[in-house]
């Protein structure tokens, strides 16, 4: 495992353009472009289970952090330090990556990447001739990210009402209820969504209105949805 960190780390950072500042061990800190940390991310976890074999007891974690290029090294190593640790205090299993302030297992990122590819073709600049505005993408973010808990609540009593990431019950139902109302006011009835055979309504908005009867599962979408804003930002630079 060691072998192929300090060795093939590096290779694959190159094919990336990621600034290798450490590899050595197990350990490693790099440095690139937020899109390509992220595919980085994902080759490099693929890669690893070709290269043991899929033994699920050989895993790693990781944690991504995204700043601005004025924020200093010396603080973003350390965030992003918090970050790793944060995905292996995640559960006992750790194998996670912590990335947009989300911790989830790698095989679930790489599905929320895919969703993004497929997402960013109904955006501005996509190839699909059906789009979604950003200001839509950014609104299904926000009623996901209010549908969970930001911070442990406690109540009068100093007791734990809800947990940091949990889902709060009565807001969850009702922000169910407000993506359908968003969709239905930009033409996706609900009747629309069930017949739908291709396109927006089936490849988007009917898997993520299914993710989010799902309950928790629906907060890795956050994932997908912020890498589409990340690169609607970009593509503005």
């Amino acid at each position: 495992m060691s072998l192929f960190f300090s060795g093939y780390v590096n290779i694959l950072a190159e094919k990336y353009h990621i600034y290798v500042v450490y590899s050595g061990g197990d350990d490693a800190f790099l440095v690139g472009s937020w899109w390509n940390m992220i595919h980085f991310a994902k080759a490099l976890y693929k890669d690893f289970q070709q290269y043991t074999s899929n033994n699920p007891h050989l895993h790693f974690s990781a944690g991504i952090f995204l700043c601005n290029e004025h924020y200093p090294l010396v603080r973003f190593a350390k965030d992003a330090e918090e970050l790793e640790d944060i995905s292996k205090k995640a559960d006992l299993k750790k194998n996670k990556l912590t990335l947009f302030n989300h911790t989830l297992g790698w095989e679930d990122f790489i599905q929320m990447i895919d969703f993004a590819n497929k997402l960013s073709g109904y955006t501005k600049g996509g190839k699909e001739s059906k789009k979604l505005t950003k200001s839509l993408v950014y609104r299904i973010l926000n009623t996901i990210r209010h549908s969970f808990y930001e911070k442990d609540e406690l109540d009068n009593n100093g007791d734990t009402i809800g947990k940091k990431g949990t889902l709060i019950p009565e807001k969850f139902h009702r922000n169910l209820a407000n993506l359908h109302y968003l969709f239905a006011r930009h033409g996706f009835t609900e009747q629309k969504i069930q017949d739908a055979q291709k396109g927006l309504a089936k490849d988007i908005i009917k898997v993520l209105l299914d993710q989010f009867r799902e309950g928790e599962i629906i907060r890795d979408y956050s994932i997908a949805l912020n890498y589409v804003l990340l690169k609607l930002r970009e593509s503005k630079k």
